[in-house]
């Protein structure tokens, strides 16, 4: 019974990790790249709600013809 808290612990604990080592890896991305003057979040396709509606938008998101 101990051994699967002590599993559970450490799983937890590693996503945890993992997920802070993300979030600090691309945060720095983002702000090196708005420093430098080459803002990575504008190269995203934008979305919105009416868009993915109509077809066309989802073809001109993907880049389908």
């Amino acid at each position: 019974m101990n051994n699967k808290k002590s599993s559970k612990k450490d799983s937890i604990d590693t996503i945890v990790i993992m997920l802070s080592i993300s979030i600090v890896f691309f945060g720095v991305m983002i702000m090196a790249g708005k420093v430098t003057g080459n803002d990575w979040l504008t190269l995203l396709p934008e979305v919105s709600w009416e868009n993915l509606i109509s077809e066309k938008a989802l073809k001109e998101l993907f880049y389908l013809k």
